[in-house]
């Protein structure tokens, strides 16, 4: 009977074990996925320039690509821009077709269509780690963010789709709406690629305009 029993605290103890090993290994994973997000968030919105109209370029600054030009981006990226960012997930239900892009990113994209409602989580201000320059602010999507670019309260209106990793997190696709004009703005889809721990942006498809 005692053996009986001793195995049996053994079964329960290896159980236990494995059970609080699954869970971390859960845990990890979710903080992974989440830290990827907030960066490919932060890559974004670190990506939007001034609000209009930007800055006019000094005499002489015309060619592309030349060192004149570069430092004159760059003057106009270490800018401030105030920019209000949704806090919650839209759902993306675009009809095009993206044949010419690889396999895996085709994948991704319709994994993306796939998901109808995001209200479960909400970005987090806190999280993303822009620069010091984008004043961020967060609201919600029936805030009347319109008023706000009326005002001039803030150059920039940015929400996220969900984003959508592939199994070996080394690629993502997002899509993202900015509205900088409160009757104009775009969307985006971003195809991303990590790269020596970086995430970076691979592609860019213009999915509307106004």
């Amino acid at each position: 009977m005692s053996i009986i029993r001793a195995l049996t605290g053994l079964l329960f103890f290896i159980l236990i074990s494995c059970n609080q090993r699954d869970t971390s290994n859960d845990k990890q994973q979710s903080d992974s996925l989440e830290k990827d997000r907030y960066e490919i968030i932060t890559l974004l919105i670190e990506q939007i320039p001034p609000g209009p109209p930007p800055p006019t370029p000094p005499p002489g600054v015309y060619t592309k690509d030349t060192i004149a030009f570069n430092r004159y981006v760059d003057s106009i990226y270490k800018l401030d821009v105030d920019i209000a960012v949704i806090d919650d997930f839209f759902t993306y239900n675009g009809q095009r077709k993206f044949e010419d892009l690889e396999k895996e990113y085709q994948i991704l994209i319709k994994k993306l269509k796939s998901i109808k409602g995001s209200s479960n989580h909400k970005i987090e201000l806190e999280k993303i780690q822009a620069k010091k320059n984008r004043k961020l602010r967060i609201f919600n999507s029936t805030d009347n963010t319109r008023q706000l670019l009326l005002d001039g309260s803030v150059d920039y209106v940015i929400r996220f789709s969900e984003i959508v990793l592939n199994p070996k997190k080394n690629k993502a696709v997002v899509v993202s709406s900015a509205y900088p004009h409160p009757k104009g703005g775009s969307s985006v889809l971003y195809l991303l690629k990590k790269e020596n721990g970086n995430w970076k942006i691979f592609k860019r498809k213009l999915l509307s305009i106004s």
